[in-house]
């Protein structure tokens, strides 16, 4: 133990960049358009170091090292439209746009064993003598996404509001990548009907009806691509590298869909000091 306390190198080095920009234009006293991106870079090296005068050092043949390095690079772009309009009793709200994003991760680490001695440590890993094979790999996600949302109230009595999303992936198959998901609500504030302005009591009543789709994509990229791995074999006393299946090809992989129906009221007492809300809903995936 007080070997690896003292003796035992393990550096691990972390860089996080994160930035964002947001622009905003006023086309017209109700419509408006805004422009945000935002890049997210993080790398994490690790180097570690095990010399002669440990035990595992000594197991692996005189030292070991280890390096490795993960990366990840994500960008987001937001583009959308926001109009408001308010006119007598009625009111118009209303989001039109569209987002697209981008990941990028990419790692390697290479395991080293048989060092002279213990001077250069994980500096110089081509000083060694055995080498594992070193592993690598590179992942790349997108996503683009397009959206619509209007919300219409009339005399802050009636409520409606209406959206549709519409989800491309890159995890997905060939003719499954894009997903659509629409939603709907209605709502009657009740309090505010003139039958209830009078009841002192009752501060607010209101009851309300929703539908709507969601999309899940958590599953990790390329299951629905036939992939090879690499695999160590020997023949004929000689050490060959070749291909085996690491996963079938599944064109029909396509968007997890939820869809939910949602009915409920709201009621609040005596200046809104005691409220009640419930709920009743169904939701299939």
């Amino acid at each position: 133990p007080y070997t690896l306390a003292t003796k035992f190198d393990d550096i691990q080095t972390t860089v996080n960049v994160l930035d964002n920009l947001s622009l905003k234009w006023k086309l017209t006293n109700n419509l408006q358009l805004q422009v945000s991106g935002g890049v997210r870079y993080t790398s994490d090296t690790r180097d570690m170091y095990y010399p002669t005068s440990t035990l595992r050092g000594q197991n692996m043949g005189s030292g070991a090292a280890f390096n490795g390095r993960n990366e990840t690079f994500y960008y987001i772009n937001e583009n959308t439209l926001n109009y408001n309009k308010q006119f007598n009793r009625h009111s118009i709200t209303a989001l039109a746009g569209f987002t697209q994003e981008n990941t990028i991760l990419r790692s390697i680490s290479n395991r080293v064993s048989g060092f002279l001695n213990d001077i250069t440590t994980y500096y110089n890993l081509g000083s060694s003598s055995n080498f594992a094979q070193p592993a690598s790999d590179y992942v790349q996600m997108s996503l683009l996404s397009g959206i619509g949302r209007i919300n219409y109230s009339f005399d802050d009595k009636y409520l409606f509001s209406a959206s549709l999303r519409a989800d491309g992936s890159s995890k997905f198959g060939e003719s499954n990548k894009w997903g659509y998901f629409p939603s709907a609500s209605a709502a009657w504030r009740i309090s505010e009907e003139a039958f209830l302005q009078n009841v002192q009591h009752i501060s607010d009543l209101k009851l309300r009806f929703s539908y709507g789709q969601t999309g899940n994509q958590g599953l990790s990229p390329y299951q629905s691509m036939g992939r090879l791995t690499p695999v160590i074999y020997p023949f004929n006393g000689t050490i060959y590298t070749g291909f085996q299946n690491a996963n079938l090809s599944n064109p029909y992989l396509r968007w997890e869909k939820t869809t939910q129906y949602n009915l409920g009221f709201d009621l609040g007492l005596f200046d809104q000091r005691l409220t009640f809300t419930a709920n009743f809903y169904k939701k299939i995936t």
